[in-house]
């Protein structure tokens, strides 16, 4: 599992597997960084796309040389 930037914070696991991206545990603000070797951009993003849906947050994947980051951000308010 990739771990969140965040050093108060710990990861929950689940009984029935481990979670690849920490999705659910993040708080606004955290992000994680996924070497560009292990997984493709679009991948990380259709990941973060669904977790969107599944979990109601809102995630955005950015590149920074060899790295992509996901950080949750917040969501606008729907009017």
């Amino acid at each position: 599992m990739y771990h969140i930037e965040n050093p108060q914070k710990t990861t929950l696991s689940t009984n029935w597997r481990q979670q690849k991206y920490p999705f659910q545990q993040m708080d606004i603000g955290e992000y994680f960084l996924v070497p560009k070797t292990e997984v493709k951009q679009s991948s990380l993003a259709a990941s973060a796309s669904w977790a969107s849906k599944k979990f109601g947050k809102k995630f955005i994947t950015e590149t920074f040389g060899e790295f992509t980051k996901v950080t949750r951000v917040k969501k606008p308010k729907t009017v």
